[in-house]
Parts: structure tokens; C-alpha cells; sequence
């Protein structure tokens, strides 16, 4: 009996110690259009994300200054061991409204996971996903499995209207997230004890640089480091230069 509630008591406070070694990040993504007024006379636009004419592509808030379905993932180096997976595989659907738009924009996948499509329009519509190590070109109406991660975040285009766009993103770990409206962007249960490498991705074009607390720093390829302590790490408001 002594034994047995000894284990009830060790049990639990491992359990604490296990959760209290991992950490989340947070940040909040905002538009920052203040470059545009200190440009050279001979410089015609500045660098970051640029909208296309329809202005589906750059969601920004028009209250909060939020930028929405801006993409943070983890990018493992070569000695990370990515944590085995615990929970179950999730099958994703990617659906043409009648807005005549394909939801969710952006899908963020592990491997393991299904893709399939929906449709709540009676039009013609065949999906193409532009895979670069998956084998799977055509979605069809079943579950389409995701095998391996891509490097990048790869779109799904109709070969029929080329306007209806979304993207996937399939990683073989857990360790990204997608904006919301306002900005705000949360990676929850990341490893902490050696610098990570992150990456911010938007369709609307290349993130070189982010201001961070007023300061402006270079991120090549739209990667930066951090070093990460147990419990939420926030970054605060990270602004992007937008055209």
C-alpha cells in the first residue's frame, strides 16, 4: 500500500515538471505601410507583401492593422529529433463556397493526414495541389493521403478557374500556425533548450525584414532564431512592410 501511494504522488508532479519544459510562442502580425513615406526620390516602392487587385490575397484589418493567414513554421535542423506524434491522424477539407472561394485559405497538415475537397456550388471544379514530394496531383472526393512533409507551403489551384487558391502546408512535426484576423499567431508545446529556427511565410510575397518592438531586423529568406523559455514567449506586435 505504501508503494502504491508513493507512485500516486510521483506520477503527478512528473507530469508538471514534463509540461513545464516546453513553451509557446506568440505574436501578433500588423501592417506596416510607414516605409512608403520615407522612400528615396529615386526608389519607387519598398519591399514586403503586396496585394493583387481582387485583395484576397492580403487580409489585413482595416481597425487593428492585423495580417491575416500569415504562416509561422518550425524549421528543424539536422540533428532536431522531431517528437513522436500523439495524437491521431486529422483529415482536412478544403471547400469552394458559394463565394466562389476555397476555405480554409490556408490548411497547415502533418503527416499522416488525409486532404480532400467539397464543394457547395454545382460548378465544374477540379482541384489541382501542386505537390513537390507527394505523389498526389488530383484530389479526388476521397481522402487523399499526405505522406511527406514539403518543403514550402505549396498551393491548390482549380486547372478550370485559375482564381480559386488556397495553400497546404504539410510538416512532419507540429510546430507552426496560421494568423487569425487581427494578427495574432500562437505555436503552443515547443522544445526549448537550443535555438530554434522559425520561418514566416505569406503568399503575397518574401518577408526579408520585421520590426519588432520599433526595432527593424533581417530576416533572410523569412527565417529568424530564437531561444525560447518554458511558458509563453510574446513577441509583441511584429510588423511586416506592406506595398
Amino acid at each position: 500500500m505504501r508503494t502504491y501511494l508513493a507512485l500516486l504522488v510521483i506520477i503527478p508532479l512528473f507530469a508538471v515538471s514534463a509540461k513545464a519544459q516546453t513553451a509557446s510562442l506568440k505574436m501578433r502580425f500588423v501592417a506596416d505601410t510607414e516605409e512608403r513615406k520615407h522612400l528615396p526620390a529615386n526608389q519607387k516602392e519598398v519591399d514586403g507583401l503586396q496585394s493583387e487587385p481582387s485583395g484576397k490575397s492580403l487580409v489585413i484589418d482595416a481597425n487593428t492593422k492585423g495580417i491575416k493567414n500569415l504562416i509561422v513554421y518550425m524549421v528543424p535542423d539536422r540533428d532536431f529529433e522531431v517528437p513522436k506524434r500523439q495524437s491521431k491522424p486529422v483529415n482536412h477539407t478544403v471547400t469552394l463556397t458559394p463565394q466562389m472561394e476555397l476555405t480554409p485559405r490556408v490548411t497547415i497538415a502533418r503527416t499522416g493526414d488525409s486532404l480532400h475537397y467539397a464543394q457547395q456550388v454545382a460548378i465544374s471544379f477540379n482541384p489541382n495541389v501542386m505537390f513537390l514530394n507527394n505523389e498526389v496531383s488530383q484530389i479526388n472526393p476521397w481522402p487523399a493521403k499526405l505522406k511527406f512533409a514539403e518543403p514550402s507551403p505549396v498551393p491548390i489551384r482549380c486547372d478550370i478557374n485559375p482564381n480559386f487558391r488556397a495553400f497546404l502546408v504539410v510538416l512532419d512535426h507540429s510546430f507552426a500556425a496560421v494568423s487569425d484576423e487581427q494578427g495574432n499567431l500562437l505555436i503552443e508545446n515547443l522544445p526549448i533548450g537550443a535555438s530554434l529556427t522559425l520561418k514566416a511565410w505569406h503568399e503575397a510575397g518574401q518577408i526579408r525584414e520585421a520590426k519588432i518592438g520599433g526595432e527593424r531586423t533581417s530576416w533572410s529568406r523569412g527565417r529568424f532564431k530564437i531561444d525560447l523559455k518554458p511558458g509563453v514567449n510574446d513577441l509583441g506586435e511584429v510588423a511586416i512592410p506592406v506595398r
